[in-house]
């Protein structure tokens, strides 16, 4: 990874940033999105934009988001706006080493601008940057919601779209009338793969119960089922369960060496917003292959530049998993094209950087 990144540069690729600048926007979703911790029904952040001498342009997203582990979006702007000043006239090499004190929402939206540029200005992706091989598409989960009646038909619809794994938040209702909504889709859609998140939502006691209920489905994973994900709790579970659980928000404020090479669970749901950017994702996803342990990238819902982003640095950590950046079509409207998504999968764009630029008319009207 270094390697790529931090190259010896000679004068001619040197490349000095001339112009930094923050543009906020306010996304609004078809439906609320909906968590054991709450609801959303406006997505706010903040757009990065870095102009290089050379007239090439990268973007960040900065996209904070409550109960994901980031921090409170004034703090995040309050960061940013600190360091654009501090980014003019430097390289990228300097540029990325001022970042390391920034809050992670900040961090990532920084990160991912600096090495979007770099990335346009060698002409290849943001994932070939990464130390991505060959790699045309992504298998994606389809984001089906809170599970109920609309998560029901947005399932339906999943399914009939070519998805074979579908996304549903639990931990919302009693897990006895959650596990039998559950049952119903595995009749209504035999094949579909169901990958669940609780965010945090139980003790261990309904935890238990929950997995038990759950037994004979095509379970393909269980996201933080713990309200207090103490290692040994986990460790417990996940020895009773047969499919995978999975680590997400609590990864957030950790280090990768913090498990060591021995995880209580069989997956990891890495986010770059929380974690502070494609380089820490990348940290964390060689700590989890050391430890023999899986890896998903997924969305923390945002925009198309933002998803854009996440997608490639998917394509270089794990381009065979099942990832969760089907999102974009909660958004009434969004900044930059949507990714191409066909069968259950997102082809990844031919073009340098992130594959992604924004929209004239986002740009009259972020806000």
């Amino acid at each position: 990874m270094a390697g790529i990144l931090y190259q010896r540069r000679t004068g001619r690729d040197l490349m000095r940033i001339i112009n930094a600048f923050l543009q906020p926007y306010a996304l609004p979703l078809r439906q609320p999105w909906r968590t054991a911790r709450g609801r959303l029904t406006l997505r706010r952040g903040w757009l990065l934009g870095l102009e290089s001498e050379t007239g090439l342009l990268g973007w960040g997203d900065c996209a904070p988001l409550a109960g994901t582990g980031t921090e409170a979006p004034t703090e995040a702007r309050r960061a940013l706006a600190a360091l654009l000043p501090r980014l003019h006239g430097l390289d990228i090499d300097p540029a990325l080493r001022r970042l390391a004190a920034l809050p992670p929402a900040a961090r990532c939206a920084a990160q991912t601008a600096l090495l979007d540029l770099r990335a346009r200005d060698r002409g290849i992706s943001l994932a070939r940057l990464l130390g991505a091989g060959h790699c045309e598409q992504l298998r994606l989960n389809a984001a089906c919601g809170a599970l109920g009646p609309e998560a029901m038909r947005r399932v339906a619809a999943a399914a009939r779209a070519g998805y074979r794994t579908v996304k549903l938040k639990v931990g919302l209702a009693a897990p006895r009338e959650e596990a039998r909504l559950l049952e119903q889709i595995a009749r209504d859609h035999p094949g579909i793969g169901l990958r669940l998140d609780a965010n945090g939502a139980w003790e261990p006691p309904q935890a238990h119960a929950f997995c038990d209920a759950l037994a004979g489905l095509a379970v393909e994973s269980l996201e933080e089922p713990l309200r207090k994900p103490e290692y040994a709790r986990l460790e417990a579970l996940q020895a009773c369960c047969p499919f995978p659980l999975a680590l997400d928000e609590s990864l957030a404020g950790l280090d990768p060496e913090h498990f060591g090479t021995a995880f209580p669970v069989r997956r990891l749901v890495l986010k770059p917003t929380p974690l502070g950017g494609p380089l820490a994702t990348l940290r964390w996803a060689e700590k989890a292959a050391a430890g023999g342990v899986g890896v998903v990238l997924t969305s923390t819902l945002e925009s198309a530049l933002g998803i854009a982003a996440v997608a490639q640095t998917a394509a270089a950590i794990a381009p065979e998993a099942v990832h969760g950046l089907a999102t974009g079509d909660w958004f009434q409207r969004d900044l930059a094209a949507p990714p191409v998504i066909s069968r259950g999968c997102l082809r990844l764009p031919r073009e340098a950087g992130i594959g992604a630029t924004l929209l004239t008319e986002a740009a009259r009207g972020a806000d």
